[in-house]
């Protein structure tokens, strides 16, 4: 993956700080791995993507209470609360956390089916935005299997519907926002 290819994007840098802090949690470092999903959860709140900002201040939670900081992680509990996101939401985030520890254990494949059990899931809610986020990390862990990447349409066609929502309501830069997804999606990918 080419990180370097699509650091100027405030998406993509989240998600490869999700990348890096999955990847330090898989290999043993849990405070490396806590200080990336600091900072993907401070891009996610940044951009108002509260769900996904509040994902990752559940696993900073979680991983201080792996590491017997009791305090730390009912802090980080207390902040991702206050986010407050509706209950809908609570039940997804079960789903990411399944997905993510099947990832993390090494279930690369089945993590696969879970993420994009996620993203139909937020398909039929219409929430196009976070079902491409489900798909984007289906795509990385084909990735990581050395399974083709760049014709996985699920990701693109979910950015295009993402895009076509906004322009639905006359949010021109938030539709061409989606749209340019599929840009830096094929950077990140180079073959």
């Amino acid at each position: 993956m080419r990180w370097d290819k699509v650091s100027d994007d405030s998406y993509y840098k989240a998600r490869q700080f999700e990348y890096m802090a999955k990847r330090y949690e898989r290999f043993g470092d849990k405070k490396k791995a806590i200080d990336c999903w600091m900072e993907f959860s401070d891009i996610k709140k940044g951009k108002g993507s509260y769900f996904l900002a509040y994902y990752g201040l559940k696993q900073v939670s979680r991983l201080y209470g792996i590491l017997g900081d009791d305090v730390k992680s009912k802090d980080f509990l207390l902040e991702s609360n206050s986010l407050k996101l509706d209950e809908s939401y609570l039940d997804i985030y079960n789903k990411y956390l399944f997905a993510l520890e099947l990832e993390i254990s090494g279930k690369i494949r089945d993590s696969i089916a879970a993420y994009e059990k996620v993203a139909t899931y937020f398909i039929e809610k219409k929430n196009y935005f976070l079902a491409a986020d489900a798909y984007e990390h289906a795509a990385e862990n084909r990735y990581k299997l050395g399974m083709a990447v760049k014709n996985y349409s699920l990701p693109h066609e979910a950015w295009m519907n993402n895009s076509r929502y906004w322009m639905d309501l006359g949010e021109m830069d938030d539709s061409k926002w989606s749209e340019e997804r599929k840009k830096y999606y094929n950077k990140l990918y180079r073959e």
